[in-house]
């Protein structure tokens, strides 16, 4: 009899354990389940609330254009700001380039027309400069304010020790741009 016993309580006791690992994992997977319906029902109303204290779609800073008169206008001033096709030469790009950097007090080591398939740097050319930090940056600053566009890339600066002269290398260009008239 107690061998019948044993027999039975072997048998049940592993089902016993099943069923209580079951349970167990149950319990766990619906108490997650729970936790990320919790979570999603934030985020929805986080969402909601950005949604609702968001700007309206046309805050870009960006001025609000009505009609084709605006749109020609703007598209005239910006037009401006480029060169028209034929203006302007790269040799002459460089001597103006060459000429500021002269007027800002840097000396030009070396200048050169970059040689460049892409449309962004087919009108670039690429300098090595010498001179004084200040008078690089017055020079960019400057540039900045140049009435047409331009473009700066590749720069290269190195300080000769704590005299506070660099040499620089950079590349600068322009875009040409036609105004094409709607009317």
């Amino acid at each position: 009899m107690a061998d019948r016993t044993r027999r039975v309580l072997l048998t049940v006791l592993p089902a016993t354990l099943i069923l209580c690992a079951l349970a167990v994992g149950t319990s766990l997977v619906t108490s997650r389940v729970s936790d990320l319906q919790t979570r999603i029902t934030e985020y929805r109303k986080q969402t909601a609330r950005a949604e609702e204290s968001a700007p309206p779609a046309n805050t870009t800073g960006a001025p609000r254009v009505e009609s084709l008169e605006q749109i020609q206008a703007l598209t005239a001033a910006e037009a401006g700001h480029y060169y028209c096709p034929g203006e302007i030469s790269l040799s002459r790009f460089a001597k103006q380039i060459q000429t500021e950097l002269g007027s800002a007090g840097l000396k030009v080591v070396r200048y050169r027309p970059v040689e460049s398939s892409s449309r962004a740097e087919r009108n670039s050319v690429e300098f090595v400069i010498r001179g004084d930090v200040a008078e690089f940056l017055s020079f960019l600053r400057k540039s900045g304010a140049a009435p047409h566009y331009r473009f700066f890339s590749g720069l290269a600066v190195r300080a000769a020790g704590r005299t506070g002269l660099i040499d620089a290398t950079f590349r600068v260009g322009y875009e040409e741009k036609a105004l094409v008239n709607t009317k």
